[in-house]
């Protein structure tokens, strides 16, 4: 039989990734070169020889009706989809914003999709996935949400299990950054519950991100766990900077609970692997933390401020501004005693930090203590512990509001 049928690629794709089938052995059990079926996955072609269709359902243990359709209005993107994709980029001056900061292949990218004819739906998924990544690359939170909305909803329509959780996962991200934790957390779950779906490294990505926000509340066992097992998988089949990232994580999570040790380890493990991947910001965040670590492991004032100085001064020439950084120099520059300068860097991490809630607590916490240690007014000490409190279970980070009225009941600060 030599008639072309249409193929269902977003159906091929979830069985493919499922299966965790590699596209040469495919290409080799159906008798076709490899670029085929990377030009099928991708939308290049969608019309085959029936008789490759069905050498396809058979080794993907499927019918032929699964893996092909009666007509095209599930697979392309209509007019008015690609209409919709051009004005999000105008709307959101796209080219102004992503050009500086080298994204543009996302520009062409989109660019191409709103003009070509027959633009693959899951291929439209993908870019607004991109388009989603980009705006949070620029913490424009709330336009970022929008475009990982729009790849999941085209996601649902086609029933393309991947591109549903790379959106979810965006999506997880988002919620985080926005404070809204407790979401974040059941997005990720939801997500690890369809892990058949994602690749190794994507699955790595998940348990560390959720590890991550996890400690970040105060469930910091039960992210621990879940961040060494996205260790497990990145040793095999992630990059460097993950596993940098994933072990930075952990050396945060051990400081939390005191084990200075342990944490001091596996943050000299971070910087290791990211001097090696080139890792500039996990090599100055690695810092800025053994800075800390050394004033309590060995009380070595000298060198915590070479670390802090060197850190800073690697941040500021990459152009990395963040809560965090300015808190932990903050907390940092108070254990030293630096009063004056604990206090600038607490100050401009509020600044900096004005939409990030959980970072809000963290350096309204720092505050009080700064505030308490230096003897001031009991109700500016009492104000801050009152704004870190808010802000924590506004982040749904119980644990960690909890600890802090427990220092005012302690403190006798009423």
């Amino acid at each position: 039989m030599t008639d072309k049928v249409l193929l269902n690629i977003p159906f091929i794709r979830n069985e493919i990734s499922k299966n965790k089938l590699k596209h040469w052995w495919i290409a080799n059990q159906i008798d076709v070169d490899r670029k085929t079926i990377s030009r099928w996955l991708q939308g290049k072609t969608t019309l085959v020889l029936y008789e490759n269709a069905l050498n396809l359902s058979i080794v993907l243990k499927c019918t032929i009706k699964e893996v092909t359709l009666k007509d095209n209005t599930q697979l392309f993107a209509t007019i008015e989809d690609q209409l919709e994709a051009a004005h999000s980029i105008i709307n959101s001056e796209f080219i102004n914003k992503l050009g500086p900061i080298g994204e543009w292949n996302v520009i062409e990218n989109l660019i191409k999709a709103t003009i070509i004819p027959e633009l693959p739906l899951f291929v439209l998924g993908e870019l607004y996935n991109k388009m989603s990544i980009a705006c949070w690359r620029q913490s424009k939170l709330n336009e970022s949400k929008i475009y990982a909305q729009k790849a999941k909803d085209i996601s649902i329509k086609i029933n393309d299990k991947t591109l549903k959780l790379n959106a979810m996962q965006s999506l997880a991200n988002i919620a985080s950054w926005n404070g809204n934790n407790s979401e974040a957390i059941s997005i990720y779950k939801n997500c690890l519950e369809e892990k058949e779906y994602l690749n190794n490294n994507s699955i790595g990505s998940l348990l560390s991100n959720l590890g991550s926000v996890l400690i970040e509340i105060g469930r910091t066992e039960e992210g621990i766990t879940y961040l060494l097992d996205s260790n497990k998988i990145f040793k095999s089949s992630g990059s460097k900077m993950q596993l940098s990232i994933s072990h930075c994580q952990l050396a945060l999570a051990y400081f939390d609970k005191k084990d200075y040790l342990t944490s001091k380890i596996e943050i000299e493990t971070s910087i290791e692997l990211a001097i090696d991947t080139e890792y500039k910001r996990g090599i100055h965040f690695g810092s800025l933390l053994l800075s800390e670590l050394n004033i309590y492991l060995k009380n070595d004032k000298i060198n915590s401020i070479t670390l802090l100085e060197s850190a800073l001064k690697g941040f500021a020439e990459l152009n990395i501004e963040e809560g965090q950084i300015y808190e932990i120099a903050g907390r940092i520059c108070r254990l030293l005693q630096n009063y004056e300068n604990s206090k600038k860097y607490l100050s401009a991490g509020l600044i900096i930090a004005k939409k990030y809630p959980l970072e809000l607590a963290q350096l309204n916490l720092e505050f009080g203590l700064l505030t308490q240690e230096l003897n001031g007014d009991n109700q500016l000490i009492k104000k801050y512990f009152l704004s870190s409190i808010r802000y924590f279970e506004e982040s749904d980070a119980i644990v960690k509001a909890t600890f802090v009225r427990d220092i005012l009941k302690n403190d006798n600060i009423f």
